[in-house]
């Protein structure tokens, strides 16, 4: 009987020193996520109240790093802040959007980077955005990602992402890269956040784009019409627009086309909804230090795109009635 107790309290031992180590495990990849520039500003956005802004602009990475709110601002007046985040999806972009308007005040318009030539069509929930949603906007997120058909949206989304040593298991080689590039490359990597915006501060020459690479883009129409859909419900224009992309990425991009088919067809059928694409013939010519890598922009293309080619485009936004 001793014997047994014995091994009995030598499994519950090991099970206790296991969840500390686990424990601490995520608390210490918690504390160290700044390196990871996608998970405080998801946090600074879930966090925001008492904002009052004329404009949110949201999507994926290449809304992220191409789009200064300050730009807009000093030259139209328009008060902005840049709600988008890496790998964004429209479902994410809604749920954050529903967060924002539930503890700021209204804006006047929104406005949508949509990277048609993505080829993941962004299926998957990011834990970091819904774990910090409250609750209702949780159970909304739950049922409209399944409706949608998100990869990820099953019970091991949950249950694994609650523990933080698996939330944050993708901090390690952001650790890696730091330790890296501080100590043996000497490469910077600095950046920083302007109204949501991350600045990135270094320029990266990228190879030539090649057929080889040749993908098929998606696009996700359910995810789209929802977010639209809540526009319209809360009266809110949408200006959509595609964000510069690297010179020949479209030419191996399959299913583009019907990409800009399916949204052509949505501006045509909603009144207060517009579209414009700045890439290919549509797209400055960049230089290669005001890329940060392939279709993302740095903080010198960015001021250059919000300069000379969005706040043009925003100009018209605010004359439009429907931005009144």
């Amino acid at each position: 009987m001793v014997v047994r107790r014995w091994r009995a309290l030598r499994v519950l031992g090991f099970v206790a020193f296991a969840a500390l180590v686990v424990a601490l495990a995520g608390a210490l990849l918690d504390r160290i996520s700044t390196l990871n520039p996608n998970i405080p500003k998801i946090r600074e956005m879930l966090a925001l109240e008492h904002e009052t802004n004329a404009v949110i602009y949201i999507g994926d990475s290449t809304t992220l790093d191409g789009v200064n709110p300050v730009e807009v601002e000093s030259t139209l007046g328009l008060r902005g802040y840049n709600m988008a985040s890496g790998g964004q999806s429209l479902l994410e972009a809604e749920m954050l959007l529903r967060n924002y308007l539930a503890h700021n005040a209204r804006p006047r318009f929104v406005v949508l980077g949509l990277f048609v030539n993505r080829s993941d069509g962004a299926r998957n929930m990011n834990p970091e955005i819904y774990f910090g949603l409250p609750g209702d906007l949780r159970d909304i997120m739950w049922r409209k990602a399944n409706e949608q058909g998100m990869t990820n949206a099953n019970l091991s989304f949950k249950l694994y992402n609650s523990v933080k040593a698996y939330r944050y298991r993708s901090n390690i080689s952001y650790v890696l890269d730091y330790l890296h590039k501080h100590f043996v490359s000497h490469e910077s990597r600095a950046s920083a956040l302007v109204r949501g915006h991350l600045a990135l501060d270094y320029s990266k020459r990228q190879k030539p784009v090649t057929g080889a690479e040749r993908s098929t883009a998606e696009l996700n129409q359910a995810g789209l019409d929802s977010f639209l859909d809540f526009c319209e419900q809360q009266q809110l224009p949408v200006v959509m627009f595609e964000p510069p992309n690297t010179p020949g990425f479209s030419a191996i991009t399959l299913s583009r086309e019907t990409i800009l088919a399916a949204i052509a067809q949505r501006v045509a059928n909603r009144k207060s909804v517009t579209f414009h694409s700045f890439n290919d013939a549509g797209s400055l010519t960049y230089a290669p230090d005001e890329w940060s890598g392939r279709n993302h922009l740095n903080r010198k293309g960015a001021i250059r795109f919000t300069r000379e080619q969005l706040v043009p485009y925003l100009r018209e936004a605010q004359a439009s009635p429907a931005a009144r």
